[in-house]
C-alpha cells in the first residue's frame, strides 16, 4: 500500500520554510522537533549527522528530512504532528528570523 501523507503538500512546505527561520541552529531545529514529541527513531539518522558532520547538512534538510518520517506516520504521528503545527503557529520570539538592526 502506497504510503499515505497526512499533512498536505503546501503545510508540509511551509513548515520545512518556517521552522529553520525560527531557529537559530541546526541542533535548536532538532530541539524543536524533539521538543514536539518526535519519535527517537525519526530523529536520530540527523541528529547523529548534526554531531558527527553539522557541515553536510543545512536546516531546511533536517526540517524536510523528519517532517517527512512524521508525515508517513499513523496514528503514532498524530500528536506530534499537531504539536508542530502548535509550536510554529504559537511561536512568539522572532528575533533569530532577522537579523538586529541599530
Amino acid at each position: 500500500m502506497a504510503e499515505q501523507f497526512h499533512y498536505p503538500p503546501e503545510v508540509l512546505n511551509l513548515l520545512v520554510d518556517t521552522i529553520p527561520l525560527l531557529c537559530r541552529s541546526k541542533k535548536d531545529v532538532v530541539l524543536f522537533l524533539q521538543g514536539a514529541g518526535v519519535a527517537q527513531e525519526d530523529l536520530a539518522e540527523v541528529s547523529r549527522t548534526v554531531r558527527t558532520n553539522a557541515a553536510s547538512i543545512n536546516k531546511y534538510e533536517i526540517a524536510r528530512t523528519v517532517l517527512t518520517k512524521v508525515n508517513v506516520r499513523g496514528d503514532s504521528g498524530l500528536r506530534p504532528r499537531r504539536e508542530i503545527i502548535k509550536r510554529a503557529v504559537e511561536f512568539e520570539e522572532f528575533s533569530t528570523c532577522c537579523p538586529m538592526t541599530s
